[in-house]
């Protein structure tokens, strides 16, 4: 649902997604929303992942990573 959000209003999304008490649950809600960002703005989803706190930038790069990958097939 997130990345759904995320690809109609990724700043919404964003916003929404950091607001998530539970860290566990927030880092992958990022990773998700900002991977999803990837699809349609790369450069602002790479700055992205470079913004977040050290603990959460490895899954997102991974989500981002893995959306770039599936770019690169299509």
């Amino acid at each position: 649902m997130a990345s759904q959000w995320a690809h109609n209003d990724p700043l919404e999304a964003l916003a929404w997604a950091r607001q998530i008490g539970d860290e566990k649950v927030r880092t992958n809600v990022l990773g998700g929303v900002i991977g999803s960002m990837a699809n349609t703005d790369p450069v602002q989803a790479a700055a992205l992942v470079a913004q977040l706190p050290a603990a959460n930038q490895g899954n997102a790069a991974g989500q981002v990573a893995a959306q770039w990958a599936q770019n690169d097939t299509n």
